[in-house]
């Protein structure tokens, strides 16, 4: 019996995870400088996985997926020279997005290995590095993907100047079934999601409503969360006014450290023909 719920869990989160899209857009780089004729760069972008190598110099990979890796491998030169050096790097932004709600994590993981630059992973694209070369190599972000893409940067480098291969892997992965954020109740029209990340000030949301057309709209806050289609998802303790755009909403929810409890959040707006469009509800668990 607790084998084949396993089994059911498993096949579960399998399916949940395929229905994530990821899309990249970027560069991989190789450079190097040998015995003669000066500093050789090889740039090749890309729009989704690709490699880039060069024999005895260096390597760089790109794998899209649930889980996506950038990989960076400078090979020690082989010109036996002073100064000659074999460089890889990778700049890219990975996209992640889901016709239908989904929540989950992105586990991100980097390991920084010979390196010259910054190198860091940046959830969002907007600046807050959760992971970055001089700090821990692993965390997790909780997120609900949603139809607006969620951006992530990746951003790595390693240069060898003679020795052992250098290489730095990188990696966002996305595993369903988290339960710091999550999503209740169907969508009717807008879709909203929303990533949990720290920032220096402390936690911090950030929701994306897509599917917008109406002609204003509000956010709700409440503390409980009610079951229910095309309805709302909670008792608001707050709201806030917003005006809907055709290329939907983006609104930043600061968090205090000292805020716990679950809290329910939902869009609604009122459409063309006078009736009230219900998003999805998301529910953050605040420890």
């Amino acid at each position: 019996m607790i084998r084949h719920a396993l089994v059911a869990l498993i096949s579960g989160a399998a399916s949940l995870a395929s229905q994530v899209q990821v899309t990249a857009s970027g560069n991989l780089q190789i450079s190097y400088e040998g015995s003669v004729g000066g500093v050789v760069t090889q740039v090749l972008p890309v729009t989704g996985s690709a490699s880039l190598a060069l024999s005895q110099v260096a390597s760089v990979e790109l794998i899209l997926g649930d889980h996506s890796s950038l990989t960076a491998t400078a090979v020690s030169p082989p010109w036996n020279c002073w100064g000659c050096w074999s460089l890889a790097a990778g700049e890219v932004v990975l996209q992640f997005s889901s016709a239908t709600p989904i929540a989950g994590e992105l586990q991100l993981r980097l390991e920084p290995a010979c390196q010259m630059s910054p190198m860091f992973i940046d959830v969002e694209d907007d600046g807050l590095l959760e992971l970055h070369s001089h700090a821990v190599t692993t965390t997790s972000v909780p997120v609900v993907l949603g139809p607006t893409p969620l951006a992530v940067r990746i951003d790595i480098e390693t240069v060898n100047f003679g020795g052992a291969n250098c290489s730095v892997p990188a990696s966002v992965t996305f595993v369903p079934f988290a339960t710091a954020l999550r999503t209740m109740n169907h969508a009717c029209g807008p879709v909203t999601s929303a990533t949990m990340t720290p920032a220096p000030a402390g936690r911090s949301m950030q929701l994306h409503v897509a599917n917008t057309t109406g002609l204003i709209g509000i956010i709700g806050i409440g503390d409980i969360a009610i079951p229910g289609a095309c309805a709302p998802a909670t008792s608001p303790l707050a709201s806030v006014i917003v005006i809907p755009t055709p290329s939907g909403i983006d609104y930043h929810v600061p968090v205090s450290a000292a805020l716990i409890g679950s809290y329910t959040l939902q869009y609604a707006e009122l459409t063309p023909s006078n009736q009230i469009a219900f998003s999805n509800a998301i529910v953050a668990r605040l420890n």
